[in-house]
């Protein structure tokens, strides 16, 4: 099966890419368009049932399919102006589920001080949902423009897409239900860090194909390698993996991400970052730096754990419990049998 690159890289050989775009593709979570002399921020994306999200809310299913959606421009150091979407509604839906479905979604745009343009309804057997927003940076982030050095953050905790997932897809499907039923999660929205990034950082990624991918990516393009420690992870999660003895990792790892953003700030500039991440009341949690060699490290109080032979990724496998399978045990391989590198 072909990777998302791969694909992408098919359709753009056939597509009328605009030669004077602002950056090469894959070098930002949202396109950056020149229109009428300024610079927009534009992003589009889909969602199914492929992505594990918790149905049984309405009102978070919106919520966590539009903060999706507006959170490349939040990677891009950019705020929402216009919203839009087409929704392929499941006929098992009935109208008091839409209405709180449709509040979900409204919410998270009245929260980014945006308004919606319009879009596209149908129904199915299915649902299916394709986000699309517009935005304004006035000074647009990408994923490349870090350096070796650099100091690695992320906006929030890691596992909570991953937890979200794990109801489906982990064999022990009676302990992770258990702590479903007791824990939500609603994804966040970052729109005032993303101001905060757009005055400091040097690369974001959003971590929406989870927190390792992301690093992947990020060091990938900025040539560099990463070393990380200390993983702010969300204690549900955390504490579903302890319950099920398996590897904090997996959090780190698994690919339905939460859609933190994960960034980097240069060391000159990292006190002035934390000085006003401190007088706006934002969270920002150092977790690494940017290494000048090719090494993907992960530091824990039982040593460092080499990362650098991982390559699985969910497009590998058709059933994605296999994927799930395969990533326990690449880490229980790699780590000590009662111990996790996890922070």
């Amino acid at each position: 099966m072909l990777d998302e690159n791969a694909l992408i890289r098919l359709f753009i050989a056939q597509l009328p890419a605009d030669a004077r775009r602002i950056h090469p593709f894959f070098e930002a979570d949202a396109e950056t368009l020149e229109i009428g002399g300024e610079r927009v921020l534009f992003t589009i994306d889909g969602f199914d049932a492929e992505d594990h999200l918790r149905t049984d809310d309405a009102y978070t299913l919106g919520h966590n399919l539009a903060a999706g959606t507006v959170s490349d421009l939040f990677a891009g150091g950019g705020q929402l102006l216009y919203f839009g979407h087409g929704v392929t509604v499941s006929a098992s839906w009935d109208a008091e589920y839409i209405r709180a479905f449709s509040r979900g979604i409204a919410d998270v745009i009245r929260a980014c001080g945006g308004r919606f343009a319009g879009g596209d309804m149908g129904c199915a057997a299915q649902w299916h949902y394709t986000g699309v927003a517009i935005g304004r940076a006035r000074r647009p982030l990408t994923r490349k423009g870090a350096a070796a050095g650099d100091r690695i953050y992320i906006s929030g905790p890691i596992g909570a897409g991953n937890f979200e997932a794990a109801a489906e897809l982990l064999d022990d499907r009676a302990t992770s239900t258990a702590l479903h039923e007791r824990h939500g999660v609603r994804f966040p929205v970052r729109h005032r860090e993303a101001a905060l990034l757009a005055r400091y950082a040097s690369a974001c990624i959003d971590t929406s194909d989870g927190v390792l991918r992301a690093l992947r990516i990020l060091s990938d393009i900025n040539a560099c390698g990463f070393r990380v420690e200390n993983l702010p992870y969300c204690a549900p999660a955390r504490k579903l993996m302890s319950a099920l003895r398996l590897p904090a990792e997996l959090l780190l790892a698994g690919e339905c991400g939460e859609y933190e953003l994960l960034f980097t700030i240069p060391p000159q500039h990292e006190d002035a970052f934390l000085s006003d991440c401190a007088a706006e009341g934002r969270d920002a949690h150092a977790i690494g730096e940017l290494l000048s060699s090719r090494d993907a490290l992960l530091r824990g109080p039982d040593g460092t754990l080499d990362l650098s032979d991982f390559t699985l990724e969910a497009r590998q496998f058709v059933d994605h419990r296999e994927y799930v399978r395969a990533l326990i045990a690449y880490f229980t391989g790699k780590l000590p049998e009662t111990t996790s590198a996890g922070g």
